[in-house]
């Protein structure tokens, strides 16, 4: 018979995918870049760049939500814990996503900054995605329940910016 799996499993699990997914993700980016650089390719340079950048910011954003799940969640010493720091998360970062497409949407196309915004956004939407798969395997019940102020980390957005910088 086998025995349930538990949540520091999954969490372990889903940290092994992530590292190895954004290791994929920069292998790729790298090749990319350098079909485009090749100056024998009779292929769209442009378009392989832009699969290269595309690439390289999955991996980034993978990366984060390893970072998530590593220095947070699997530090909660029990398994409400970690649910309930994944959630804040998830509010967390969907909020920084909505303000990222907010600001995105006022600012020109040309703007050089719109585009460091749009990855910013990605990468929070990408960690709201992954601890959203995680939350509805462990824990289905809609997120409900926020950390009280003592336990939440209010500027992981912020600092997770810093970290992948």
């Amino acid at each position: 018979m086998n025995r349930p799996v538990t949540l520091q499993e999954i969490l372990q699990a889903k940290i092994t995918s992530l590292e190895e997914m954004a290791g994929q993700l920069k292998g790729l980016s790298e090749l990319k870049g350098s079909i485009a650089d090749d100056a024998q390719n009779s292929l769209d340079p442009e378009q392989f760049r832009q699969k290269a950048m595309e690439h390289k910011r999955d991996a980034f954003a993978a990366l984060a939500a390893k970072y998530i799940l590593e220095e947070v969640v699997v530090a909660a010493r029990t398994k409400a814990e970690q649910i309930a720091l994944m959630r804040h998360y998830v509010l967390e970062f969907g909020q920084e996503m909505r303000r990222k497409a907010k600001l995105s949407d006022s600012l020109a196309d040309g703007d050089p900054q719109k585009w460091e915004i749009d990855e910013d956004g990605f990468q929070a939407s990408f960690v709201v995605s992954t601890l959203n798969s995680i939350l509805s395997d462990v824990a289905p019940e809609p997120p409900h329940y926020l950390s009280p102020p003592s336990t939440a980390h209010p500027t992981m957005a912020r600092r997770l910016g810093q970290v992948l910088s």
